[in-house]
């Protein structure tokens, strides 16, 4: 009985991580769907790094102000560089609208559901990425953990 109790614990604290156990950065692989939480806020990042050279992200986000608007951001290393959701014509919006070029506004029940399909070469120098989303007005709502490339596999792409 303790030996399954024990395996039950291990299980539930292995099994439910989807970052490294070594630094805490999920590593991105070619060809699967790879998922990272965002911290302090319900919601999922989902990343396929495709074959074809591009990255696809997925945002999925709940509880936000259906009378507020948000901009998502992919930045990359502290700082130096990323890219911001939009315009409108590079994204499919399942829940939610955009307004303006880099602003998407939540569904009435304050989900948001959207994609954006990115190149490598946005990310091809970045130790590490994650995305942050913030308000119309600039205030940081969540970011999402860490996530890395791995760079051999970049630089063959």
């Amino acid at each position: 009985m303790r030996l399954l109790a024990a395996m039950m614990v291990l299980l539930l604290l292995f099994g439910c991580s989807n970052s490294s156990a070594n630094d805490g950065i999920t590593p991105i692989e070619p060809g699967r769907l790879q998922e990272v939480s965002f911290k302090d806020h319900p919601g999922r990042l989902n990343i396929i790094f495709n074959e074809d050279r591009s990255i696809e992200f997925t945002v999925w986000l709940k509880d936000l102000d259906p009378d507020q608007s948000y901009e998502i951001s992919l930045i990359n290393d502290q700082g130096s560089g990323g890219v911001i959701f939009g315009p409108a014509q590079n994204l499919d919006l399942k829940l939610g609208s955009s307004e303006g070029d880099t602003h998407l506004t939540p569904n009435a029940h304050g989900e948001l559901y959207v994609s954006m399909l990115n190149p490598i070469r946005l990310f091809q120098d970045a130790e590490e990425v994650k995305a942050i989303i913030r308000t119309g007005e600039r205030k940081i709502v969540t970011e999402s953990y860490s996530f890395q490339f791995s760079k051999a596999l970049i630089q063959t792409q």
